[in-house]
């Protein structure tokens, strides 16, 4: 899996590609969290875009995020999710929990005030 960050303002972006989710694809994606909330963003917007398969070490380190963004009072906004993984996140009802954009310019269409 591949991580590649932008951070424009208060909103970073991170594009996430590949299909495996791993320790160390958890740790590298938490570095990138600490590092958008030590430059002050407000809001992140993870990308799925690139990525074919979810498994439950990336459903895991999904809402680890969620989980460490909301405890600081950040926004996490979801994008790019394919007809599986959209399948996935449904049939674990986390679609009901984070909030999912079509794609980065409808989350920054949509960026909470």
């Amino acid at each position: 899996m591949e991580i590649i960050c932008s951070i424009d303002s208060d909103i970073a972006i991170l594009k996430i590609t590949g299909k495996s989710w791993d320790e160390v694809d958890r740790v590298n994606l938490g570095y990138y969290i600490n590092d958008s909330i030590d430059q002050n963003c407000t809001n992140v917007i993870v990308d799925l875009a690139g990525v074919t398969f979810i498994n439950s070490t990336g459903l895991g380190c999904l809402i680890a995020t969620l989980k460490k963004l909301r405890a600081v009072s950040k926004n996490l906004l979801l994008t790019g999710i394919n007809p599986h993984l959209e399948q996935t996140f449904h049939v674990t009802k986390l679609d009901t929990v984070f909030d999912i954009y079509d794609n980065v310019e409808s989350a920054l269409l949509n960026i909470p005030t």
